[in-house]
């Protein structure tokens, strides 16, 4: 995982009501609510589920509806009809999925249990904005935040498949997939068995690396795994309401959730394998998953290309793209096969067998610069390439990174912030101590003058402190609120679960 920043936890000042009971006091209050941050520089939206009185962070349209299917209640159309637009008390503040109507999902408002229709997938962060109570950054620091939805989901069901069947279930933005595919031994055996080097004659040709991989792109007499493959994929799709990018995206989770080959890996005289080799053994190294990722792009209509990078001996697959937004200026996109990445992410380490092995690094800052830079694998040599349609996702990633370093760049200021507000506190605090001490030496001393003419001073210097540390607390609720921000798209950035 990428390194993420621990909370700092706000002091505790004079006069100030105990944490415990406020925060009690809060948590139910707002339980069951969609909340929307005022008062920081960058508004922010979250849920707080009834049944755990944590507050879940949605970012957008597409957390939004991780949020609903992880802490969605399901109900079938029956009992929908049965309410007649009204729940029982004890569903208020839940969100509910009817499972027989297309999966429709209502919010029950706390107030008069009233079914609130959220909407589809492209307006559901418009829609439960709209729903949401406006609260101070003191108030949501009251309720502890959460960003793991996994434990809400439930494990998807294992059934025994035919043994003609190859089921494969990955993930693609919080939400379990899974499709089958109609695999053989014989047919397996075949390709397992097929040639796996290049003959010529004469010279070796110049492009004989186009000719060499583009050998184990050919399937063999009536294999359709391939196209069975995007035939499910684009099932899911529609049936999920994607768009075209999405569709891409679910294809590349797909391939890079196939796990990695090491003792292939460290056998380096081993030949590739045949997408449909890398299918049926479920198993792959970055050339094997790298060709299958290409396989699948051309079935969908797609421009793909082999990437190699014989430096770091490693291979990606790339999608054609917008220009602008393409790797090293090449037309494609990059694709890493070996883990999860976003399509135009390129590794910042790998180890000797070219599997990128390491997200970890000594400092948050900076973590997110020259993702889209491959120039630190070294030289690039682009082979089958093919021409069809783009994938216009990468926009939408580029704009994810820029506000990622824009927020870096927020929270460091608000760490200067308050590094200065917390020595103005201490300096007020140890003023006050020594106005303190000189009254507590006049009263032992029988000085009821003295003491009294030091009164004034020490309650001015107490509310100076006060008003510093109210003032630290304030900015330390602003840094966490961003922290938060910051830790939830860190790891939504990295991670296909």
């Amino acid at each position: 995982m990428f390194k993420k920043i621990i909370n700092l936890t706000a002091v505790v000042i004079i006069l100030l009501a105990p944490l415990g009971s406020s925060a009690i006091s809060e948590m139910n209050r707002l339980s069951g609510r969609f909340l929307l941050q005022s008062g920081g520089k960058v508004q922010s939206l979250w849920y707080v589920y009834p049944k755990d009185k944590h507050r879940y962070f949605i970012a957008n349209n597409d957390e939004a509806a991780k949020v609903i299917y992880a802490l969605g209640t399901v109900i079938n159309n029956k009992t929908y009809q049965a309410w007649k637009n009204k729940a029982p008390k004890s569903y208020a503040g839940l969100i509910l999925t009817v499972s027989d109507d297309k999966n429709k999902s209502y919010y029950v408002n706390p107030d008069n249990f009233k079914l609130i229709f959220l909407g589809d997938n492209k307006n559901l962060y418009t829609n439960i904005k709209k729903q949401a109570l406006v609260v101070k950054p003191t108030s949501l620091a009251e309720i502890p935040a959460e960003f793991n939805l996994k434990k809400y989901i439930a494990n998807t069901a294992k059934t025994t498949a035919p043994t003609n069947l190859k089921n494969f279930a990955w993930k693609y933005k919080g939400k379990n997939y899974s499709l089958n595919l109609s695999m053989t031994a014989a047919k397996y055996n075949e390709y397992r068995n097929a040639q796996k080097f290049y003959k010529y004659q004469g010279a070796l040709p110049a492009n004989w690396h186009n000719d060499y991989y583009a050998m184990f792109l050919k399937p063999f007499g009536s294999d359709r795994a391939i196209k069975d493959l995007a035939l499910g994929l684009k099932k899911i799709a529609t049936d999920n309401k994607f768009d075209n990018d999405s569709l891409i995206e679910l294809a590349a989770a797909f391939v890079q959730s196939i796990p990695y080959d090491s003792a292939k890996a460290a056998n380096n005289s081993a030949k590739p394998n045949y997408p449909y080799e890398t299918l049926y053994n479920k198993l792959g190294v970055c050339t094997d998953k790298s060709l299958l990722m290409v396989a699948v792009l051309r079935e969908l209509g797609y421009g793909a290309a082999l990437f190699d990078f014989e430096k770091v001996n490693h291979a990606a697959a790339a999608v054609q793209c917008q220009s602008g937004y393409d790797t090293a200026k090449t037309g494609y996109c990059y694709i890493e096969t070996t883990n999860y990445f976003p399509i135009g992410v390129t590794p910042k380490s790998f180890s000797s067998t070219g599997i990128v092995s390491n997200k970890n690094f000594t400092d948050f800052k900076g973590q997110f610069n020259d993702l889209f830079n491959i120039t630190k694998l070294g030289q690039l040599d682009i082979f089958i390439k093919t021409s069809g349609s783009k994938y216009n996702g990468i926009v939408n990633t580029v704009n994810k990174v820029s506000k990622m370093q824009s927020l870096e760049g927020m929270i460091s200021q608000e760490k200067k912030d308050i590094d200065s507000l917390s020595k103005r506190a201490a300096e007020a605090k140890n003023e006050l101590d020594g106005v303190y001490f000189d009254m507590s030496a006049k009263r032992d001393s029988g000085d009821i003058n003295g003491y009294n003419n030091l009164v004034p001073k020490y309650n001015e210097l107490s509310n100076q402190y006060n008003q510093a540390a109210a003032n630290y607390n304030f900015k330390i609720s602003e840094y966490n609120s961003d922290i938060a921000r910051y830790n939830y798209f860190v790891s939504d950035f990295y991670s296909a679960q």
